[in-house]
């Protein structure tokens, strides 16, 4: 944590894909929750893959949060660049 005002625009952007990463966490795990439910009413999914089926959700939201990961990185990376016509520093 620093004092410079200079990293708003990231932490904006960073708030905003945040919220629709979650966004997307919550459909998801739902969608996973509903499509397992019913595999299971109508018997179509048996005690031992519903067993490997349970953890789907919890890997899928775990792997689509690691987006925000990257983006921190590229965003850091794009933020050391010169600015464009700027004369490159050694």
């Amino acid at each position: 944590m620093t004092d410079d005002v200079g990293r708003v625009p990231f932490l904006v952007e960073l708030a905003r894909r945040t919220r629709a990463v979650i966004t997307q966490n919550i459909v998801g795990s739902i969608l996973i929750a509903i499509v397992g439910l019913v595999l299971a009413a109508t018997g179509n999914i048996t005690l031992l893959v519903a067993a490997f089926y349970y953890p789907i959700g919890a890997i899928f939201v775990i792997a689509n949060s690691f987006r925000l990961v990257r983006f921190a990185e590229e965003f850091s990376a794009a933020e050391n660049l010169p600015a464009a016509g700027a004369p490159a520093t050694a």
